[in-house]
């Protein structure tokens, strides 16, 4: 059912949209789950052969909430110092 449709077309995001269209891939894009807006996924795309394109996917919200625990804690420690 999806076979043939532009990727734009099934990954609806306007900052998907402008990384897939720019072409420079050189670093990945983050954006929100259009499942889960709590979860954070990292898309990052290769080019070879002929005009093609290979998209690796990671969710990388366990990555976002330790870090944000971290700055917690910092901020934390920081303020009882």
């Amino acid at each position: 059912q999806d076979g043939g449709q532009q990727v734009t077309n099934l990954v609806r995001h306007p900052r998907f949209k402008e990384y897939f269209e720019t072409e420079n891939y050189l670093e990945p894009l983050e954006i929100p789950s259009p499942i889960n807006d709590r979860m954070r996924l990292q898309l990052h795309i290769t080019r070879y052969g002929n005009n093609e394109h290979l998209m690796l996917v990671r969710d990388v919200t366990r990555i976002h909430q330790l870090e944000q625990m971290r700055k917690d804690f910092v901020a934390n420690v920081s303020h009882e110092l």
